[in-house]
Protein backbone atom coordinates (compact mmCIF):
# COMPACT_ATOMS: atom_id res chain seq x y z
CA UNK A 1 0.00 0.00 0.00
CA UNK A 2 2.81 2.59 0.70
CA UNK A 3 4.26 1.81 -3.10
CA UNK A 4 0.79 2.67 -4.55
CA UNK A 5 0.49 5.84 -2.17
CA UNK A 6 4.37 6.92 -3.07
CA UNK A 7 3.55 6.29 -6.83
CA UNK A 8 0.24 8.41 -6.91
CA UNK A 9 2.02 11.69 -5.73
CA UNK A 10 5.32 10.52 -7.99
CA UNK A 11 5.06 14.08 -9.43
CA UNK A 12 4.17 15.89 -6.41
CA UNK A 13 7.51 16.02 -4.59
CA UNK A 14 5.99 18.74 -1.40
CA UNK A 15 3.85 15.46 -0.53
CA UNK A 16 6.17 12.90 -1.31
CA UNK A 17 8.82 14.74 0.63
CA UNK A 18 6.39 13.29 3.63
CA UNK A 19 5.75 9.69 2.47
CA UNK A 20 5.69 7.06 5.01
CA UNK A 21 7.65 5.17 2.41
CA UNK A 22 10.61 7.47 2.78
CA UNK A 23 11.14 5.67 6.38
CA UNK A 24 10.83 2.37 4.70
CA UNK A 25 14.08 2.38 1.83
CA UNK A 26 17.35 2.09 4.03
CA UNK A 27 19.53 4.44 1.59
CA UNK A 28 16.66 7.29 2.50
CA UNK A 29 16.49 7.03 5.77
CA UNK A 30 20.26 7.93 6.54
CA UNK A 31 19.97 10.46 3.17
CA UNK A 32 21.24 13.85 4.46
CA UNK A 33 19.42 16.37 2.78
CA UNK A 34 16.62 18.65 2.66
CA UNK A 35 12.96 16.90 2.84
CA UNK A 36 12.52 17.98 -0.95
CA UNK A 37 16.07 16.43 -1.95
CA UNK A 38 14.92 13.29 -0.15
CA UNK A 39 11.71 13.32 -1.96
CA UNK A 40 13.48 13.36 -5.52
CA UNK A 41 15.57 10.23 -4.16
CA UNK A 42 12.38 8.19 -3.59
CA UNK A 43 10.87 10.01 -7.04
CA UNK A 44 13.73 8.25 -8.69
CA UNK A 45 13.84 5.37 -6.82
CA UNK A 46 10.40 4.68 -7.96
CA UNK A 47 10.83 5.61 -11.56
CA UNK A 48 14.08 3.08 -11.85
CA UNK A 49 12.06 -0.12 -10.39
CA UNK A 50 9.37 0.96 -13.15
CA UNK A 51 12.07 1.42 -15.30
CA UNK A 52 13.09 -2.55 -14.12
CA UNK A 53 9.61 -3.59 -15.47
CA UNK A 54 10.39 -3.07 -18.91
CA UNK A 55 10.53 -5.36 -21.32
CA UNK A 56 13.71 -5.39 -23.92
CA UNK A 57 13.05 -4.37 -27.48
CA UNK A 58 10.77 -1.36 -29.27
CA UNK A 59 7.94 0.21 -27.08
CA UNK A 60 4.65 -1.23 -28.38
CA UNK A 61 2.65 2.11 -30.37
CA UNK A 62 -0.55 3.09 -28.58
CA UNK A 63 -3.72 0.84 -30.19
CA UNK A 64 -0.86 -2.14 -30.90
CA UNK A 65 -3.15 -5.39 -30.19
CA UNK A 66 0.24 -7.82 -28.59
CA UNK A 67 1.54 -5.82 -25.44
CA UNK A 68 2.39 -9.40 -24.01
CA UNK A 69 4.93 -8.64 -21.23
CA UNK A 70 4.85 -4.51 -22.07
CA UNK A 71 1.43 -4.65 -20.25
CA UNK A 72 2.62 -3.98 -16.61
CA UNK A 73 5.39 -1.25 -17.55
CA UNK A 74 3.23 0.54 -19.76
CA UNK A 75 0.42 0.68 -16.97
CA UNK A 76 2.39 2.66 -14.59
CA UNK A 77 4.90 4.08 -16.68
CA UNK A 78 2.13 6.18 -18.11
CA UNK A 79 -0.58 6.14 -15.13
CA UNK A 80 1.92 7.35 -12.63
CA UNK A 81 5.49 8.79 -14.45
CA UNK A 82 3.48 10.47 -17.26
CA UNK A 83 0.30 11.54 -15.17
CA UNK A 84 -1.92 10.12 -18.14
CA UNK A 85 -5.52 9.70 -16.52
CA UNK A 86 -6.44 5.52 -16.53
CA UNK A 87 -9.43 6.20 -18.76
CA UNK A 88 -6.84 7.55 -21.23
CA UNK A 89 -4.61 4.70 -20.83
CA UNK A 90 -6.98 2.39 -21.17
CA UNK A 91 -8.39 4.09 -24.41
CA UNK A 92 -4.83 3.79 -25.61
CA UNK A 93 -4.02 0.13 -25.29
CA UNK A 94 -7.73 -0.91 -25.93
CA UNK A 95 -7.73 -2.42 -21.89
CA UNK A 96 -10.93 -3.41 -20.50
CA UNK A 97 -10.92 -1.75 -16.78
CA UNK A 98 -11.09 -5.06 -15.09
CA UNK A 99 -7.44 -5.88 -17.00
CA UNK A 100 -6.09 -2.21 -16.58
CA UNK A 101 -6.89 -2.38 -12.84
CA UNK A 102 -5.60 -6.20 -12.58
CA UNK A 103 -2.67 -5.47 -14.65
CA UNK A 104 -1.53 -1.87 -12.25
CA UNK A 105 -2.04 -4.35 -8.83
CA UNK A 106 0.35 -6.97 -10.44
CA UNK A 107 2.90 -3.92 -11.64
CA UNK A 108 2.46 -2.44 -8.01
CA UNK A 109 2.69 -5.78 -5.96
CA UNK A 110 6.56 -6.24 -8.24
CA UNK A 111 7.59 -2.84 -7.28
CA UNK A 112 6.61 -3.72 -3.46
CA UNK A 113 8.71 -6.70 -3.66
CA UNK A 114 12.12 -5.00 -5.96
CA UNK A 115 12.04 -2.05 -3.57
CA UNK A 116 12.06 -4.29 -0.04
CA UNK A 117 14.73 -7.00 -2.12
CA UNK A 118 16.51 -4.08 -2.57
CA UNK A 119 16.66 -2.57 0.69
CA UNK A 120 17.27 -5.37 2.11
CA UNK A 121 20.28 -6.19 -0.02
CA UNK A 122 21.52 -2.31 0.93
CA UNK A 123 20.74 -3.54 4.63
CA UNK A 124 22.85 -6.36 4.58
CA UNK A 125 25.85 -4.34 2.52
CA UNK A 126 26.09 -1.96 5.16
CA UNK A 127 25.50 -3.96 8.55
CA UNK A 128 29.53 -5.52 7.29
CA UNK A 129 30.85 -2.00 7.19
CA UNK A 130 32.78 -1.07 10.09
Amino acid sequence: MLVEGALRHLNDLPTLSQHALLAELPGLVEMAGTPLERAARLRYELDQAIERLRPPGARPSPGASALGGWLHYLVLKEAYAEGRPNKQVMQRYALSEGTFHRARRRAIDALAVDLAQRAQALTIRTAGRP
